[in-house]
């Protein structure tokens, strides 16, 4: 797709794309097919703009720390997902002073051995901010969840957004990242999991 332009249309399909750093990819129709799309670096992003379509069919998946789709409309298959769980901060705005005693916080303060353990919670329960440090899970041992943001008019999310925590038997865990859909028309019930992983 690398030669193509934005009217065209990408569609991948049977491959494994891996890469280093954040890209940006904008086309008329953009498709993967039983293919993999991995972003290997830390913290890095994928985004995806399409004037018309974007879908993830047949076991598809994107792999990375922010994952941004706009487009007029979006489709998810059942057996496609998002998927930034663990891509997050490993260490954080919300991570705890001491691993071993309380998970990280984001969005709310993480669990705790001990309340004056843990850390204030940074980031909105309710209302996920777009800078950077404000979408981002933080970790605590383990890395938090990583960003999830999904905008357009019609969504048809069958297949699953993961953004959480992961835990490291050492230390706690870290907090879940954060995933926001924004319907400009109509969308189904898409499967969604934002969970922390500590204490």
């Amino acid at each position: 797709c690398a030669s193509l332009k934005k009217t065209d249309t990408c569609a991948i399909s049977g491959q494994r794309v891996s890469f280093e750093g954040s890209i940006v990819l904008e086309y008329n129709e953009f498709s993967l097919s039983n293919s993999t799309l991995s972003c290997l670096s830390d913290l890095c992003s994928v985004t995806i703009r399409a004037s018309s379509t974007i879908s993830l069919q047949q076991g598809s998946m994107i792999n990375a720390s922010i994952i941004r789709l706009y487009s007029e409309r979006l489709s998810i298959t059942d057996t496609s997902l998002l998927n930034v769980t663990g891509r997050g901060y490993i260490n954080g705005p919300g991570s705890p002073a001491d691993f071993n005693y309380a998970g990280a916080s984001f969005g709310g303060r993480g669990a705790s051995q001990a309340p004056s353990t843990a850390t204030v919670a940074y980031g909105n329960l309710t209302l996920v901010q777009e800078e950077l440090n404000e979408t981002l899970g933080s970790g605590a041992g383990g890395a938090g969840g990583g960003s999830i943001r999904v905008e357009a008019n019609d969504i048809w999310i069958d297949g699953m957004l993961l953004a959480d925590g992961v835990s490291d038997k050492r230390a706690s865990g870290g907090s879940g990242g954060s995933i926001s859909i924004r319907p400009l028309g109509n969308i189904n019930n898409p499967s969604l999991s934002i969970r922390g992983n500590g204490y």
